[in-house]
């Protein structure tokens, strides 16, 4: 459950918490997008801390795709392609035989139970970092089409009608990759104790899978926190200028950041069948750019 701001290219989108809508933001302006159709060369930033490329790789995380009931989540590839660990880091023919790194990020679309069936958190409390030092979020990613496995319109209608209205339904996912993108702060095992988190909603279109995109998200896009007990409140960036930065979070999103059971959380039915937003991400480098 996480506060997020999205920009997808120029729209107006919310905050929500949890599912919970709490306020409209507008995009304040386009992200520093490069498109190539080949695997790009690896940038090199004098000022930064990279999380991985094909040197460096400190990406961990965590996987429930084994534990979730079976009868819910079918795996349409291997266990393998789910897992966020050192073994996902593997050189690529067709990328300089680079090393990249591939995953399938899992979002479930109805339940928030452990919504986020995989997700990427590389711990950084050794870099002595505070919001302050990091400028920009640099990724250079692409989807794999081939491997991505999307729900439509049609089966969100038919599976969560109990939830909410056909209107609500569609505005809940609308067939996109989309990536939460978190820097959180101390405290952040601990719901008891408040904790700074700055979060983006990074939407991924169809018809740019399969392209290598270099995205570089400025932090002053990013929605700045504090969390405890999952309720977030509104912060400004000078506000955690000197909060120190634990970590970096990349997870699997809906395109609206909710679940259809926030919708409407008293008609919801732990029996219905789940959807499963399956996200094929290969990353070629993963760059915290700092000031």
């Amino acid at each position: 459950m996480q506060y997020l701001k999205q920009l997808s290219f120029g729209r107006v989108v919310s905050l929500v918490m949890g599912g919970l809508l709490l306020a409209p933001y507008a995009a304040a302006s386009e992200l520093d997008v490069k498109v190539f159709k080949n695997c790009p060369a690896e940038t090199s930033e004098a000022a930064s801390l990279v999380l991985q490329n094909s040197r460096v790789n400190l990406l961990q995380g965590w996987s429930h795709a084994e534990s979730v009931a079976p009868e819910q989540f079918k795996m349409q590839k291997t266990k393998a392609d789910y897992l966020i660990d050192a073994s996902r880091w593997q050189s690529q023919s067709d990328c300089r035989d680079d090393k990249t790194y591939q995953t399938l990020l899992v979002k479930k679309v109805g339940d928030w139970s452990q919504n986020h069936i995989n997700g990427i958190e590389p711990m950084l409390d050794r870099a002595d970092m505070a919001f302050s030092s990091i400028s920009a979020i640099k990724l250079t990613l692409r989807i794999d089409s081939r491997k991505t496995a999307l729900p439509t319109s049609e089966q969100i209608q038919q599976t969560f009608s109990f939830a909410s209205d056909a209107a609500a339904l569609e505005a809940l996912d609308q067939g996109n990759v989309t990536l939460g993108l978190t820097l959180f702060g101390e405290h952040f095992s601990d719901q008891g104790v408040k904790t700074p988190n700055a979060n983006f909603l990074l939407t991924i279109k169809p018809e740019q899978f399969n392209d290598w995109l270099t995205i570089t998200l400025p932090v002053t896009n990013m929605n700045f926190y504090w969390e405890q007990n999952y309720s977030p409140t509104a912060a400004s960036q000078s506000e955690l200028a000197n909060e120190k930065i634990m970590g970096f979070r990349i997870t699997p999103e809906t395109d609206s950041g909710r679940v259809a059971r926030s919708l409407n959380p008293n008609a919801w039915e732990t029996a219905r069948k789940e959807l499963f937003k399956e996200m094929a991400v290969e990353f070629r480098e993963i760059v915290l750019l700092t000031q």
